[in-house]
C-alpha cells in the first residue's frame, strides 16, 4: 500500500458518514487525491512551434538523489539525476502519497511527453530500467483515444511482456456534484478501467490494485466543469491522473 493508503480510507469513512442518506454510492461522493504533477529544472528544452508537443528520451540518468520537501506548497519531492546532457537534472513531483520505485545509485531513461496546448498541461512520465518499463505516470484530460484530448493519441504501449495496456472511462452513473459555487460547475467521478493482457481492472478515485504483475494506482478519475473566470478552477481540470509501477522493481 502506497503512504497515501491509510489517508484514503479515513477519506472514505469522512465521505460515507458526510453522505447521510444520499442515494449516492460512496464512490460518486468521494474526493479525488490530486495531479500528478512534475517539471523540471533546468527545464526541458520546448520546440519553437507552440502548437507541438514536448516528447523526449533522456537516457543513462543516474539517480543521486532523493529530496522530499513536506512543508513546501504543495508538498514536493525532488529526485536528482547526472546525465550525460545535464550535470544536475531535478524532477520534481508533487507529493501525493505514492513515491517513485526508484533507488539512488542506479540508472534510469525517463520518457516525457508534454502538450503546450493545454492548460492546465497534460502530461505522460515513464521511467524505464534494465529489465523493461518499470513506471508509467499520466495526468490527461480524457483516457487515450477519446477524440477530446489526450496526449497520448496512438495509445499507452505495452507494459513489457504484460501486453498492452488500454484505458478508458467505465461506470459512468454517477451524477454531477457542485463543491464550490464559486469556481466549479460540477465534478463528476467516473470509475477508471485498465485492460491488460486479459485481465481488467475498475478504481476510483484513490483506488489501487494489481494485475498483471503490474500496481495500478488512480489519483483521479473526475471530470471538472469550471465556470469561467476561475483560475483555481482551470488548474483541477484534468479528468484523469494515474500511474502503473511494475510489482517487482528489482
Amino acid at each position: 500500500m502506497t503512504r497515501r493508503g491509510v489517508t484514503s480510507i479515513l477519506a472514505v469513512v469522512v465521505v460515507v458518514v458526510s453522505a447521510g442518506c444520499s442515494s449516492e454510492s460512496e464512490e460518486c461522493l468521494r474526493e479525488f487525491e490530486g495531479n500528478l504533477f512534475f517539471a523540471f529544472d533546468p527545464a526541458l528544452p520546448s520546440p519553437p512551434d507552440s502548437l507541438l508537443d514536448i516528447e523526449m528520451d533522456i537516457p543513462n540518468a543516474s539517480l543521486t538523489e532523493i529530496l522530499p520537501f513536506p512543508n513546501s506548497v504543495p508538498p514536493i519531492i525532488i529526485y536528482r539525476f547526472v546525465t550525460p546532457t545535464y550535470p544536475r537534472l531535478d524532477l520534481r513531483l508533487d507529493d501525493l502519497g505514492s513515491d517513485l520505485p526508484l533507488e539512488v545509485d542506479s540508472t534510469y531513461t525517463l520518457t516525457v511527453d508534454m502538450t503546450q496546448r493545454l492548460t492546465p498541461a497534460a502530461m505522460g512520465l515513464k521511467i524505464f530500467d534494465n529489465q523493461g518499463l518499470l513506471y508509467l505516470g499520466v495526468q490527461d484530460f480524457r483516457p487515450s483515444g477519446d477524440p477530446l484530448a489526450s496526449i497520448f493519441e496512438d495509445g499507452y504501449g505495452t507494459l513489457n511482456d504484460s501486453g498492452e495496456l488500454l484505458v478508458f472511462f467505465g461506470d459512468t452513473s454517477c451524477a454531477p456534484r457542485v463543491e464550490n459555487t464559486v469556481c466549479f460547475r460540477d465534478i463528476t467521478n467516473f470509475r477508471l478501467d485498465f485492460l491488460l493482457g486479459g485481465g481488467s481492472l475498475g478504481l476510483w478515485n484513490g483506488d489501487e490494485g494489481t494485475m498483471a504483475g503490474w500496481i495500478f494506482h488512480v489519483h483521479k478519475s473526475s471530470v471538472v466543469v469550471a465556470k469561467e473566470g476561475c483560475s483555481t478552477a482551470l488548474r483541477e481540470q484534468n479528468a484523469i491522473s494515474f500511474f502503473v509501477q511494475r510489482e517487482s522493481a528489482g
